[in-house]
Formats: structure tokens, C-alpha cells, sequence
């Protein structure tokens, strides 16, 4: 199945083709059943739903960071500040970089994947019965795909006795996966009761990539 029309960001359809990062995400919600009847148009197997990190009450400030072999790291900053009784601004940053095992034999290039991303969420009447926030997700990738191994006689090079092995990379720092996403959302929502709400949002978003 085509899965494009089943993909959600903040409750919006998401069916764009771009590298979706992790790093802003509050929790990612699976909804299983027939999408015809519960979701629209799309699949059989219902809907992935991806929820933001958005601003909160209260001072809190986070960051992670991790590296490893192949020149592996990554870094993550998470940092939410509380404004006024009801208003605060949430900034979250990303940089991940890393290669693998495999190289061109010839040039010595190494696929990879260089991305950087920042969100910022600005939340007024937080907790009242009309909440507004305002979104915006920048993602940058600069990425060296891999495409595989090639293929001999129907077999995969490293199994046709050739020498050839599955450490060789066919490709160099001439093949490239770049893109640069822009989405910005309002949303803004109010509460009737405890239980009964209407929520609005509007999105404008922009993607390029080139690969």
C-alpha cells in the first residue's frame, strides 16, 4: 500500500515525501482500523499520527547528546519557557551526522546523513477556554544515500564470486538526497466544557528537495 495519505501531523493530514524527524515529537499515536469510514480517504490500515511538542507551563530545559563510531553524534536541545499565568515559548533544536561501514574502494566516499532541524511553539491562554498556539518546523538535510548493493546475474554482487563485498560502496559525495522543510500551523481551540471542545487549525507549508 501507498501510505502517503495516512500519515498525520497534529491531527492534519502529512503526505508530503520528506525525511520526518524525531526530535520534536511529543509521542507518536498509531489508530488502527478502516480508514474509508473513520479517517477519509487512504488505506486499510488506519492512520500514524504525529504530535508536536508544543509550549507549557512552567520552566523546563533539556539536553541530550550522543556519539559513536563512523563519526556518529547527535544532539538535542529541548527548552520551554513560562512567559506570563497563561503564555510560554518552547524552542527545540536537533544536529545528527554519521556515516557507516561501507566506501567506495576508489574515491574512499562513505554514504551519510547530515540533518539539522528547529521547531519553536508559542502557546497563549495555556489552560483557559481558548488556547492559541503557533508552530513552526524547519528541517535541513544534506544526506549521501546509500542504494545498496548492486545486482550480477540476479545475485547480489558479494554472492556472485567476484571478489566484490558488501563493505563497497557504489556511490560517492556526487550522489545526493538535500531537502529543506518549512511548516508553520495555527491552532487554535475552545473549550465549551470539560468534554466539549472545537479546535481550529490552519497550516502553510513548504517543501523542496532535490535528490
Amino acid at each position: 500500500f501507498y501510505t502517503f495519505g495516512d500519515i498525520y501531523l497534529d491531527n492534519m493530514r502529512d503526505t508530503a515525501q520528506y525525511n520526518r524527524e524525531t526530535f520534536n515529537l511529543e509521542q507518536v499515536d498509531v489508530l488502527r482500523g478502516s480508514a474509508a469510514m473513520l479517517f477519509g480517504r487512504g488505506q486499510a490500515g488506519g492512520v500514524i499520527n504525529q504530535v508536536s511538542k508544543m509550549a507549557e507551563i512552567g520552566d523546563k530545559h533539556t539536553i541530550t547528546g550522543s556519539v559513536g563510531e563512523y563519526d556518529y553524534h547527535q544532539f538535542t536541545g529541548d527548552f520551554n519557557k513560562q512567559l506570563t499565568d497563561t503564555a510560554a515559548i518552547r524552542v527545540n533544536v536537533m544536529d545528527r551526522y554519521e556515516e557507516t561501514y561501507r566506501k567506495n574502494p576508489t574515491t574512499g566516499d562513505s554514504p551519510a546523513l547530515d540533518r539539522q532541524g528547529v521547531a519553536i511553539s508559542f502557546g497563549a491562554g495555556i489552560g483557559t477556554e481558548n488556547e492559541f498556539f503557533l508552530n513552526h518546523l524547519y528541517t535541513q538535510t544534506r544526506d549521501i544515500p546509500d542504494f545498496g548493493i548492486r545486482f550480477f546475474n540476479k545475485r547480489p554482487l558479494n554472492e556472485a564470486g567476484n571478489g566484490a563485498s558488501d563493505r563497497t560502496f557504489w556511490g560517492d559525495d556526487n550522489n545526493f538526497d538535500d531537502s529543506d522543510t518549512r511548516i508553520t500551523t495555527g491552532i487554535f481551540t475552545h473549550k465549551f466544557t470539560d468534554d466539549t471542545q472545537i479546535r481550529t487549525q490552519l497550516r502553510h507549508a513548504n517543501y523542496q528537495r532535490g535528490y
